[in-house]
């Protein structure tokens, strides 16, 4: 038969250690769902306005996306051509 921890060093460092563990298990959930909600609020970062950028940005942003004729488009077109 098994002996007993009642009473004893192990079952208080035992509880002790389940309650660090609940409080810190409930700590992150709770920060975790802020922190979600806060995301959603949040604009997105793929959704950035790029009418704001300048011509020479448009044109590094079409080369990184293989866009054919970037280099003689005008500003709306390449805006155009990022958007789809």
């Amino acid at each position: 038969m098994a002996k007993s921890i009642k009473g004893t060093r192990t079952e208080k460092n035992l509880l002790a250690s389940y309650i660090a563990e609940s409080a810190a298990y409930s700590r992150y959930t709770y920060y975790a769902k802020k922190a979600n909600k806060e995301v959603a609020a949040s604009p997105k970062e793929d959704t950035a306005d790029i009418t704001k950028l300048t011509v020479a940005e448009l044109k590094e942003m079409a080369k990184a996306n293989k866009v054919e004729g970037y280099t003689s488009m005008k500003k709306d077109e390449l805006i155009a051509a990022l958007s789809k």
